[in-house]
C-alpha cells in the first residue's frame, strides 16, 4: 500500500485568490431562548480490504457545509450538527471517496455510520480540502486538550446541554477544582476567589456589574449562547497578568450547516416559594426587570415618593419563553456568511428562612439575632447575533453584539434582636429590606482571522462594553417594640439613627474599550510545509476602563424626642405610617448632605475611576522530536489605575493612584508518554490587583454587616505550578491527575478590622499564602447495549472529578497592617487558611441515553456535587473564622424528544434540599442557617 501520510495532498486548505469582499450586515430580531437542536452522527473508517484496520486521518464532511471532523489513529471519528439530512462524504490521499446519501441527524440523538474506503487505482494530483472541526461535542474538545502543549479544560455546547446547565457559573462548576460561592454567581478556582479570576468573552476582557466584584456575575449568561467555556487555570503569556485562580473564557456561539428556527416554552417553580401564604414583591419594578425610577428634589418634600412602603403578593410560578435561529448564506465569489441569533426571558422565584446572628464577641455573645425571610424574583432577558463573514478560505471576519438585561429582587424580613445594647435588646425589632438590583450590558465586538501565507498568519479584535448596574429605590424601615418588656407588643419608628429608614439609589456605570492583536510565524520541519516544527507569535493587548459610581440616601429623620408621642406601627401597613401628615412634625427627609432646603442636597456620594492596561507578549512554541514540546512566553503589562471619590467618610474628597510595571514570565512543557498518554508541566508569574470600591473611602451597608474601603491597599504577585498526567485511550474517554501548588506575596483579605463597628475593610493581611493540592479527572462511558445495531444507541456514561488542597496557609501581621494602612487588626491567630478554599471538592454525574427509533430519544442524567468547608472571614480580636459548612448537592435533568420535532425537558435541582450554615470557630457559634428548597423546570421545544 502507497504510503498516503507523507504525500503533499494531506495540505486540507483550499487556498484561493485573496480577495476583499463587502461585509453584509443583516439585522435579525427574534424572541426567545436557544434550544439547540444538534445531534451526534459517529463511527469508524476501515480500509475495504481489511474492515480490522482503521484509517487515520481522513476528512468525513457534511457536504454542503463546512461542518466536519477528522478520523483519529484508529479511523474513529465524531461529529456534532444541526438536526436535518445531509450527504456524509470520506476523503483521504489514496482512496477513492465513500459517500452516504440522505443520512439524518435527530436532535439529541446519536447516530452511527461505518464507512468503508477502497484504495484509489488512479495517480492522484493534490487534493486541497477545508474542513472546520466541531468544537461543541465532547470528543472534539478532548482531542484540542490532548493535542494543546498548555494544560488547558474546556466544556461544550453539547455536554451544556447534556447536563441541563442553564448559566456559564453553573457551567464551570463541573470542571475539577471550581466550585461555586454560595448566595452568589462567583466561583471560587483551587479555593482562590473572585478578585483571582478573570472572565473574557471570546477572548476580549468584560467589565463587572457589582461593585464588590472585579468580574462580571457569570449567572447572567446563559449557556444558550455559548459555544464553548474555555478555563485556563495557569497563567499564560497571551491573556492579561490579573490572573491567580483562572480566565473563564466564553466562546460565543457559531452557526455552520442547514437553517433553523426553533421555539421553547417552560415554567418553573420553587417548592419553598409555593410554601408561603403571601409571596412579597417589591411595589414598583415590574415583572419585564426594566424597572428604572430617578429621584428629585420633591422626594425631599411631604410628597415623598409615588411608590408604597408595602411589598405586594405575586404568585411564584416562573416562567421562559425562547426563540433561535441560523442560516448559512452563500455570497459571490464562494464567501459564506454564516448567522445566529437569538433572544430569550426567565422569570423565577425563590424564598429561603432561616436565622442568623452577627457581632459575636470573644466570650461568644452576639449583639444581633434574627429570624428571616427572604422573598428572590429574578428575571433574564438575553439576545445576541453573531454573524461570522468567511471572505474566502484565507480571511474570515466575526461580528457579535450580545445584550443582557438581568434583574434580581428582594423582599428581606428579620425578627429579633437588632442589638443588644440599644435597638430592641430584647427582641421584638423588626426590619424590612427591599432591594431591586438591575443589570444592562452591551457587548459589541468584532474579530478578524487572516492566512497571509502558509507560514503567517494574524488575529486581531475590538470591543466596547457598557454596563449599568442600578439599585433604584432600595427601601428600608426598622421598628422596636415600644416597650422592652413587652416584646410581643405595639411597635414604633427606632430613633437612634437617621439612616433606620431610608430610600437608597445607587447607580454604577462601566464603559471599556478592549484590543487584541498577534501575528503568529510557523516554521516546518519539511520543505512541502505539512510538519509544524513550532511557532513565534507576538502580539499587543490594551483595555482602557471607566468607571463611574454614584449613590443618594434618602433618610427619614424622626424628629420627635418624646416616644409617647410616637404612633403605634401596623407593620403590614407601613405606608400609613409615615404619612403627608406626619411630614414636618414626626419625621423628615434628608440625604447626608441636608435636607429640601440644603441646595446641594442631592449632590450624591460618588466614587470614580481610570484604568489602563499596554501590554506586549512575546510566545515562542518548538518541537524538538515527536515527545517533546515547550512554549515559553514573555509578558509586559503597564498599569495605571485611578480612583477617586467624594462621600459621607470623606466629603471633602480625595484620590489615589496605582502605577505598576509588570514582566511576567511563563513556561509550558508536554511530553508524550506514549499515543494515549501525555505528561504535561506549567509555570508562571501573574498579579492581583485591588478592585475600586475596596480603594475607595465609601461605606457599604448591609444588614448585618457594613463594608469600608481602604485606599492603602496594594497588587499581590502571584506564583503558579502544574504538573498534569493525561490519558485519553479512548474516543470520549479521558483520565487526568494534577499536582499544582500557587505562592501569593501581600495577599489581599476582606476582615473584620479593629474599631468599635465592626466594620470589615480590605487588607494586605501578611507577606505570603501558599496553596497546594491534587486534582483528578475520570470521563467513561460504562455500559454500552448498543452491539452496533444501526439506529439502537443505549449507553450509560460516568463522569467524575475531585480536587483535594492538600495545604493552603497564609500568615498574618498585626504589625504590617499597622504600618502600611491607618487601619487596624487585631488577628486571633498569626496564621490561617486562605478564604474561599475547600480542602475537598467532588463533581459527579451518571448519564443513561436510549435511541431506539430514529426520531424518538431520551436522556438522564444525575449530577452529585460536594465542597467541605471553607473560610469566610479571617478570625480577629480573639474571635475564630468564620466558615461555610460544606454540603452535599444534586440535580437531575431529563430529556425526551417525542418525534421529529418536539423535545421534552424536565430540570430538578437541589433535590437534597441541604442545610446551609456558617459557624465562628473557637465560640462554636452557629451565626447562619438556612435551607433553599427544591427546584423544578419543564419546557417544550419545538423544532420548525
Amino acid at each position: 500500500m502507497t504510503n498516503t501520510h507523507n504525500m503533499r495532498g494531506l495540505n486540507y486548505k483550499n487556498k484561493m485568490n485573496n480577495k476583499l469582499h463587502t461585509l453584509v450586515v443583516i439585522l435579525v430580531s427574534m424572541l426567545g431562548q436557544v434550544a439547540f437542536a444538534q445531534g451526534i452522527l459517529k463511527g469508524r473508517i476501515t480500509e475495504s480490504s481489511d474492515a480490522s484496520e482503521g484509517v487515520a486521518f481522513a476528512n468525513v464532511i457534511l457536504k454542503g457545509t463546512q461542518i466536519g471532523t477528522t478520523s483519529d489513529l484508529d479511523g474513529y471519528y465524531e461529529i456534532s450538527a444541526p438536526t436535518g439530512v445531509y450527504n456524509i462524504e470520506a476523503t483521504f490521499i489514496g482512496y477513492d471517496p465513500c459517500t452516504q446519501k440522505e443520512v439524518r441527524i435527530e436532535d439529541g440523538g446519536e447516530k452511527t455510520l461505518n464507512l468503508s474506503m477502497a484504495e484509489s487505482t488512479m495517480e492522484l494530483d493534490v487534493i486541497n480540502l477545508e474542513v472546520k472541526a466541531d468544537r461543541q461535542s465532547e470528543s472534539a474538545i478532548l482531542v484540542e486538550q490532548k493535542n494543546a502543549t498548555e494544560i488547558v479544560q474546556a466544556i461544550g455546547a453539547r455536554e451544556l446541554s447534556k447536563k441541563g446547565l442553564s448559566d456559564v457559573a453553573s457551567a464551570v462548576t463541573k470542571v475539577t477544582g471550581i466550585s461555586k460561592q454560595e448566595g452568589s454567581s462567583g466561583v471560587f478556582v483551587r479555593g482562590l476567589g473572585d478578585r483571582y479570576n478573570s472572565t473574557t468573552f471570546n477572548n476580549l476582557p468584560l467589565p463587572s456589574n457589582n461593585p464588590a466584584n472585579k468580574n462580571i456575575s457569570l449567572g447572567l449568561f446563559n449557556t444558550d449562547i455559548v459555544q464553548v467555556i474555555g478555563i485556563n487555570k495557569i497563567f499564560g503569556a497571551t491573556v492579561y497578568g490579573d490572573l491567580g485562580g483562572a480566565n473563564i473564557n466564553i466562546e460565543s456561539k457559531i452557526h455552520d450547516g442547514e437553517p433553523y428556527l426553533n421555539v421553547k416554552v417552560g415554567t418553573s417553580l420553587s417548592t419553598a416559594a409555593l410554601g408561603t401564604s403571601n409571596f412579597l414583591m417589591q411595589d414598583g419594578p415590574n415583572a419585564s426587570g426594566f424597572y428604572n425610577p430617578s429621584y428629585s428634589r420633591s422626594n425631599l418634600t411631604r410628597n415623598g415618593f409615588s411608590t408604597s412602603w408595602d411589598p405586594k403578593t405575586q404568585s411564584p410560578i416562573g416562567y421562559n419563553f425562547a426563540l433561535n435561529g441560523g442560516r448559512t448564506f452563500k455570497l459571490k465569489n464562494e464567501s459564506v456568511l454564516n448567522l445566529f441569533a437569538t433572544v430569550s426571558h426567565t422569570t423565577d422565584y425563590a424564598f429561603t428562612e432561616g436565622q442568623s446572628k452577627a457581632g459575636i464577641n470573644k466570650s461568644g455573645a452576639h449583639n444581633s439575632e434574627y429570624d428571616f425571610e427572604k422573598y428572590t424574583n429574578s428575571t433574564n432577558t438575553t439576545g445576541m447575533l453573531n454573524l461570522n463573514y468567511e471572505l474566502d478560505s484565507d480571511n474570515e471576519l466575526k461580528y457579535n453584539v450580545l445584550f443582557i438585561n438581568s434583574s434580581n429582587q428582594k423582599v428581606e424580613d428579620y425578627r429579633g434582636m437588632i442589638h443588644r445594647y440599644d435597638i430592641a435588646e430584647n427582641g421584638g425589632g423588626f426590619i424590612r429590606r427591599q432591594t431591586f438590583d438591575r443589570t444592562s450590558l452591551l457587548v459589541n465586538q468584532l474579530l478578524g482571522k487572516h492566512e497571509i501565507n502558509n507560514s503567517w498568519e494574524v488575529n486581531w479584535g475590538v470591543a466596547n462594553n457598557y454596563v449599568k448596574n442600578i439599585i433604584p429605590d432600595r427601601k428600608q424601615n426598622m421598628f422596636v417594640p415600644r416597650s422592652s418588656n413587652d416584646i410581643d407588643g405595639p411597635k414604633i419608628s427606632n430613633d437612634l439613627s437617621q439612616s433606620d429608614n431610608h430610600r437608597y439609589f445607587q447607580e454604577l456605570i462601566e464603559t471599556e474599550n478592549a484590543l487584541n492583536t498577534s501575528a503568529r510565524y510557523t516554521f516546518f520541519e519539511d520543505p512541502n510545509e505539512e510538519y509544524e516544527q513550532g511557532f513565534v507569535e507576538f502580539g499587543y493587548s490594551g483595555r482602557f476602563k471607566n468607571v463611574g459610581f454614584e449613590v443618594t440616601q434618602f433618610n427619614l429623620a424622626i424628629l420627635e424626642d418624646d416616644l409617647s408621642v410616637f404612633p403605634n406601627a401596623d407593620l403590614n401597613n407601613i405606608n400609613g405610617y409615615f404619612t403627608s401628615d406626619n411630614y414636618g412634625s414626626f419625621y423628615e427627609t434628608k440625604t447626608f448632605r441636608g435636607d429640601a432646603d440644603d441646595a446641594n442636597a442631592l449632590e450624591p456620594q460618588t466614587y470614580d475611576g481610570q484604568q489602563f492596561i499596554h501590554a506586549g507578549y512575546g510566545k515562542g512554541q518548538y518541537k524538538f522530536n515527536s515527545l517533546l514540546t515547550a512554549s515559553v512566553g514573555l509578558r509586559f503589562e503597564s498599569i495605571y489605575q485611578q480612583v477617586e471619590w467624594k462621600t459621607a467618610l470623606d466629603p471633602a474628597g480625595d484620590e489615589e493612584i496605582l502605577n505598576a510595571t509588570k514582566v511576567l514570565p511563563s513556561l509550558s512543557v508536554k511530553y508524550v508518554m506514549n499515543e494515549t498518554d501525555n505528561l504535561k508541566f506549567g509555570f508562571s508569574q501573574s498579579y492581583t490587583l485591588p478592585q475600586y470600591k475596596e480603594r475607595a473611602r465609601f461605606q457599604f451597608e448591609d444588614v448585618t454587616t457594613v463594608y469600608v474601603g481602604n485606599p492603602d491597599l496594594y497588587a499581590s504577585d502571584n506564583y503558579n505550578l502544574d504538573l498534569k498526567w493525561e490519558s485519553f485511550p479512548a474516543p470520549g474517554t479521558m483520565y487526568s491527575a494534577t499536582v499544582y501548588g500557587k505562592y501569593i506575596n501581600n495577599p489581599i483579605n476582606n476582615i473584620m478590622i479593629a474599631s468599635a463597628a465592626n466594620d470589615f475593610s480590605y487588607l494586605n493581611t501578611g507577606e505570603e499564602a501558599t496553596v497546594a493540592g491534587v486534582e483528578a479527572e475520570f470521563n467513561q462511558k460504562l455500559l454500552d447495549f448498543s452491539n452496533n445495531v444501526p439506529g439502537v444507541k443505549h449507553d450509560l456514561t460516568l463522569n467524575l472529578n475531585a480536587s483535594w488542597m492538600a495545604y493552603a496557609n497564609q500568615d498574618l501581621d498585626d504589625k504590617k497592617v499597622a504600618r502600611e494602612t491607618n487601619l487596624g487588626a487585631n488577628f486571633t491567630e498569626s496564621e490561617t487558611g486562605l478564604t474561599g478554599a475547600s480542602d475537598l471538592l467532588l463533581n459527579g454525574d451518571i448519564m443513561y441515553f436510549v435511541q431506539k427509533q430514529e426520531n424518538k430519544n431520551f436522556l438522564a442524567t444525575l449530577s452529585l456535587g460536594y465542597f467541605s468547608d471553607r473560610i469566610v472571614s479571617i478570625g480577629t480580636a480573639s474571635r475564630g473564622n468564620m466558615i461555610d459548612k460544606g454540603f452535599f448537592s444534586m440535580n437531575l435533568t431529563v430529556k425526551t424528544q417525542l418525534n421529529e420535532r418536539v423535545k421534552l425537558s424536565l430540570s430538578a435541582k437541589n433535590l437534597l434540599d441541604p442545610t446551609i450554615s456558617r459557624v465562628q470557630e473557637i465560640q462554636d457559634i452557629e451565626v447562619l442557617n438556612y435551607k433553599k428548597g427544591r427546584f423544578f423546570g419543564l419546557s417544550l421545544t419545538y423544532m420548525m
